[in-house]
């Protein structure tokens, strides 16, 4: 079972980079992949694993009235932890790692008759204005310049050159 998650895993991650993908590459993306029923997001390597979205098992959609559409396949993730053994001859307690692998759906994309429950949160921002205000406000502050090709600080003039 250990090995299989392990090949699970290791391929997965060879038919992205195949794909032109670097999977430890994160995209800019607010809200990356999270269990559709807790909301909790999805660590470690399951980070790397699944696009950004809500997954399910599929006795979660079963169970909450959904269904997973026909031909869809299931996508892996891998859960880990310690469990601590006691020894029946003595007190000892002995911790080994727990390896579990479980089938999940995206339930926006692979199923029918569920829901987000994704809360999602919007909000106005104009990086300029913003990155302007930062400048205007600055009293004391280094002296700043507009030039073309690329913005940069000099230390030895203590300057500040913008791209324009």
């Amino acid at each position: 079972m250990k090995n299989d998650v392990y090949e699970l895993v290791t391929k997965r991650i060879l038919d992205m980079l195949a794909a032109g993908v670097a999977p430890w590459r994160q995209p800019w993306v607010v809200g990356g992949a999270v269990n559709w029923k807790t909301q909790k997001p999805y660590r470690g390597i399951n980070t790397m694993l699944l696009d950004s979205g809500e997954y399910a098992t599929f006795k979660q959609i079963k169970e909450s009235g959904g269904r997973v559409k026909r031909g869809e396949k299931a996508q892996t993730v891998v859960f880990w932890k310690w469990l601590e053994l006691k020894d029946k001859d003595s007190t000892r307690t002995q911790k080994i790692p727990y390896l579990r692998k479980s089938a999940v759906f995206n339930i926006q994309t692979q199923c029918e008759g569920l829901q987000s429950k994704r809360q999602e949160l919007t909000f106005q921002h104009d990086p300029i204005a913003a990155a302007e205000a930062i400048i205007n406000g600055y009293v004391g502050g280094p002296p700043t310049s507009f030039m073309s090709g690329r913005a940069f600080y000099r230390p030895r003039t203590d300057t500040i050159a913008e791209l324009y």
